[in-house]
């Protein structure tokens, strides 16, 4: 209650019209949980900020079909190597969410480290092992909750947080001089926080368990008054059943008696043929055979009719029974069960990151103390690579990665279409993702600034029902990213202004980056296909650099060749190459696409021709700038 008090009033009525809202599908358990209430803020400092745009660009998790080739070609399907299903999901937000805080990623990376390290080691097989075998705590601890759970459920999760707990005991034991601070806390908290599960299991009878007999299945009945006094009337009655057995006997003219049962029809007295004729007028008769019939007398069917209403009187209080149970066990003891669920959950993670780092010879990254630092040293995209690695015998290029706010700050990126351009933006902005998240990084060196937000404009698409044309949406995502970044941002843009015609297109790419180069000085990966922008390296000298992706054209076996070729001959390196490239072999894409070579062939003279004009205008301004400098000097 104390918590309810910092709370404002307004957020007092929201929390009462959800619970109201929530009642009629019986789930307003959820929001009295009072310990689970916290501010919502917008922003959080210690976590570094993408958008959708980011997410999806480059493909962190799958958004839509997580079976289909969005889950095979995800940054989490990589990395996703968790055995329990509440640690998948904490994976999945840990990469929607990375960290902006320096100690928080160095105490996770410290823990994957830890976890690298002893990777091989049989202490911790077992551990390993019993989580691929553990349910969902989480999803079951949810249906407790919500008085959803079955018994056998419960007992299940009990025994399985009992295991658990003598497990993480034995690695406390084994590793208590090295465990990492953050590792020896999260074993802590699942140790400390799983001392009622065997209380509750106890409660609960085994036989009872595996038989589904909910009557039978609390020890102590003394907690439940009313199932305690149904059992003594149930008794009372089977009692006085058995009572009435020397007066059936004397009245049909038998020594002794047994009551039958015959599909599941109790307390039947079966009588012989030979005999019936002594039976009383005033029996029932209740089924019969060639050779007996069966009966029950007045007497005994009054007395069974008060035993069925009795034993399903004890079958609606055995119900309520368990509710009232999972009831005080949500309200003693869910929040310290979810506690320890999240530490094993968070454990599984850190395992996960390790097995990904050891099996795929990922580094781990250092975050250094100075702003806008990002130094990687062949560095490869972790899908790509994978899927190569997986499906063909082709190797991924790695590309080295040097910026420095102080130095040079935004990297313009030149080349080929189909050169690797995008494909190596990706990969800088899921390799800072993956460092803020505390998992190595596929590299063979990485030293990084902690960044506080990324942003990143790639693709084409338009929004036809909202009236947005493809430009449009290209200049609003870009207005984004001006008004928001900041020197502690990542911005990476790819080819900024096609949307429009050639000339409004790279003006507004050159302005916008000269934007971010000058006052925001954040750290900036640029692709484009205008020659103006290149410009920008001579304005900008020492921080701004020109590079392209390396090709050859085959018939010369040289790079950057600038001699009119076939551009069939072209071969991509891959590699990420100092200095601009002189063009993009754009027609050779289309070759490829299966576009006639009657067109290509006309369409190369015309870009030969366009060519011509645009060096002509070029050097005839140069001229013009040379004689008006001249004359005023």
């Amino acid at each position: 209650m104390d918590k309810l008090k910092d709370i404002p009033p307004v957020i007092h009525c929201c929390i009462a019209m959800a619970h109201e809202h929530l009642k009629q599908f019986k789930l307003e358990q959820m929001v009295k949980m009072i310990n689970d209430v916290k501010p919502y803020e917008a922003f959080d400092d210690n976590v570094l900020q993408m958008d959708g745009n980011c997410v999806r660009n480059l493909n962190l998790v799958p958004l839509t079909n997580e079976t289909g080739p969005q889950l095979i070609g995800s940054v989490y399907h990589v990395l996703n190597q968790t055995r329990t299903k509440p640690g998948a999901r904490l994976l999945r937000s840990w990469l929607l969410r990375p960290l902006a805080c320096r100690d928080l990623i160095e105490s996770r990376l410290e823990a994957v480290g830890f976890f690298v390290d002893h990777f091989e080691d049989p202490e911790l097989a077992p551990f390993k092992k019993f989580l691929k075998s553990l349910p969902d705590l989480e999803k079951q601890l949810t249906a407790v909750l919500h008085s959803r759970s079955k018994p056998k459920e419960f007992h299940g999760l009990c025994k399985s947080w009992e295991q658990l707990t003598i497990l993480c005991v034995e690695l406390q034991s084994h590793y208590k001089n090295v465990l990492p601070l953050s590792v020896a806390l999260l074993i802590n908290s699942a140790v400390d926080s799983l001392k009622m599960a065997p209380f509750y299991a106890e409660q609960l009878s085994d036989v009872a368990i595996s038989s589904g007999e909910k009557t039978k299945l609390f020890n102590r009945l003394e907690d439940y008054p009313e199932m305690k006094m149904l059992f003594e009337k149930i008794q009372q009655t089977e009692s006085k059943i058995q009572a009435l057995k020397p007066s059936i006997c004397k009245s049909i003219g038998l020594l002794a008696l047994n009551y039958v049962t015959v599909s599941g029809d109790e307390y039947l007295i079966e009588v012989k043929n030979a005999l019936i004729r002594a039976v009383p007028s005033s029996w029932i008769k209740i089924s019969a055979t060639k050779q007996c019939c069966r009966y029950r007398s007045p007497e005994v069917q009054q007395l069974f009719g008060e035993l069925c209403c009795l034993r399903e009187l004890l079958k609606i209080s055995a119900d309520e029974a368990w509710l009232q149970f999972q009831r005080q066990v949500s309200t003693t003891s869910y929040s310290t069960f979810r506690r320890a669920n999240n530490a094993i959950a968070t454990l599984d993670c850190l395992i996960a990151l390790s097995d990904v780092a050891k099996s795929e010879n990922y580094v781990r990254p250092t975050f250094v103390d100075e702003a806008g630092v990002l130094n990687v040293s062949q560095g490869r995209h972790p899908v790509l690579s994978r899927i190569l690695q997986q499906t063909s015998s082709a190797e991924y290029i790695p590309n080295d990665t040097k910026l420095n706010t102080d130095g040079v700050r935004c990297m313009i990126i030149t080349g080929p279409n189909m050169g690797g351009k995008s494909c190596l933006l990706s990969q800088v902005g899921i390799l800072v993702v993956l460092a803020q998240i505390g998992s190595f990084v596929p590299a063979v060196e990485a030293s990084l600034s902690v960044f506080k937000s990324i942003f990143i404009r790639m693709g084409l698409h338009d929004e036809i029902y909202a009236g947005r044309s493809t430009f449009f949406i290209e200049m609003m995502e870009t207005s984004a990213i001006l008004k928001s970044c900041t020197s502690r941002s990542l911005v990476i843009i790819d080819e900024l202004g096609r949307g429009t015609g050639t000339h409004d297109g790279s003006a507004i790419a050159y302005a916008a980056l000269k934007y971010l180069v000058k006052q925001t000085k954040c750290i900036t990966l640029f692709v484009t296909h205008y020659p103006v922008i290149v410009q920008l390296e001579d304005e900008f000298p020492g921080h701004v650099a020109n590079y392209h992706m390396g090709y050859i054209l085959e018939s010369e076996k040289a790079d950057n060749v600038q001699a009119d070729c076939d551009e069939e001959a072209l071969v991509f390196l891959y590699t990420l190459t100092p200095g601009n490239s002189p063009k993009s072999f754009g027609l050779n894409v289309a070759r490829l696409a299966g576009i006639p070579s009657s067109i290509t062939d006309r369409a190369k003279l015309k870009s030969e021709s366009f060519f011509t004009e645009a060096e002509s205008q070029r050097t005839k301004i140069a001229e013009f700038k040379r004689i008006f400098y001249k004359n005023h000097d």
